[in-house]
C-alpha cells in the first residue's frame, strides 16, 4: 500500500509540475529551456522508480523496501542536479537543504 500511494503522490507531483511549467505559465523569465527540460526528466523518476518498487516488492519485498529507504535521496539528488541548485534562489523559491 506505501508503494501505490507514493506512485500516486509521484504522478501527482509531476502532473502539477508539468501544467505549472508548460507555456511558461507560473515560471519566473529566468529559467532557460535547458534547465527545464533536464527538470522535466528527473521529475519522470518519482513514478518510474516508485513503480519498479511496487513491483519488485511482489517479489523481493526486502529490496522494494531499500529502494524506497534510498529512493527519497537518489530522487531528492537527480532533482536539484537538474534545477542547478546550489543552495540558492531557484525559480523564485528558496531550497531547503535541510529536507533533503
Amino acid at each position: 500500500m506505501y508503494g501505490l500511494t507514493m506512485v500516486a503522490v509521484a504522478v501527482v507531483f509531476c502532473v502539477v509540475w508539468f501544467y505549472a511549467s508548460s507555456r511558461g505559465r507560473l515560471l519566473g523569465a529566468e529559467v532557460d529551456h535547458a534547465t527545464l527540460s533536464r527538470t522535466y526528466r528527473s521529475y519522470l523518476l518519482g513514478p518510474a522508480v516508485y513503480g519498479a518498487a511496487v513491483v519488485i516488492a511482489l517479489f523481493a519485498p526486502f529490496v522494494s523496501l531499500c529502494i524506497y529507504a534510498r529512493a527519497r535521496g537518489v530522487l531528492a539528488a537527480a532533482r536539484d542536479g537538474a534545477a542547478g541548485l546550489d543552495g540558492g534562489t531557484v525559480y523564485g523559491c528558496r531550497h531547503a537543504n535541510a529536507l533533503c
